[in-house]
């Protein structure tokens, strides 16, 4: 054996030894996290604590911004007291919107086309310089069905499994304003 080979040999040999080496520093760290793949204890400040689960991820609904609309309003005085209102909204244009939720241990989705075909009635009657106004209107979309549902699930009592089986349309999502005005308006301008 020559001195060239018996070089190559010893550092092949290093090299072994060395990967071996920090294959165990690699293996004792991991044992101290659990044999966790995710990031160390120690970057929690940065990264935030990770917590492996398996489950569903519940998220906040976020209703999309109506980016065009139509607008039509009827007021009608009868007599000089009192006032009625009749108003109609609809979004147009592409404001089509997919929305996902749980349905067993997958996920679904739905699109809609439309986010607003709103109907509103109101009424306002006057009491000197005070007035009392209400309005009442109604969501008449999909959509707005879909946003008022509930998630459905099956659920053994007395345990604490349960599985989202998908999600039940509501019903037409209503809202409602009382309002009590006392002065008047002073419509000048300051110059």
């Amino acid at each position: 054996m020559n001195l060239r080979s018996r070089k190559r040999i010893n550092q092949e040999c290093i090299h072994t030894f060395v990967a071996q080496y920090f294959n165990e520093i690699v293996s004792a760290l991991e044992a101290t996290d659990g044999h966790s793949k995710l990031p160390r204890e120690a970057f929690i400040p940065y990264t935030g604590a990770i917590i492996p689960a398996e489950g569903i991820v519940l998220q906040r609904d976020v209703i999309p911004a109506v980016k065009r609309a139509g607008y039509v309003q009827l007021r009608h005085m009868v007599g000089k007291q009192l006032g009625l209102t009749a108003w109609y909204l609809k979004s147009t244009g592409d404001d089509s919107t997919t929305v996902q939720f749980a349905s067993g241990h997958d996920t679904s989705s739905a699109t809609f086309k439309g986010l607003a075909n709103v109907i509103g009635i109101g009424a306002k009657y006057t009491m000197g310089q005070s007035s009392l106004s209400i309005d009442y209107g109604q969501n008449r979309t999909d959509y707005g069905r879909f946003m008022n549902g509930s998630t459905q699930y099956n659920y053994v009592p007395g345990s604490i499994n349960f599985i989202p089986t998908g999600r039940a349309m509501g019903n037409t999502p209503s809202f409602w304003v009382v309002r009590f005005d006392i002065g008047h308006v002073d419509l000048r301008t300051s110059e």
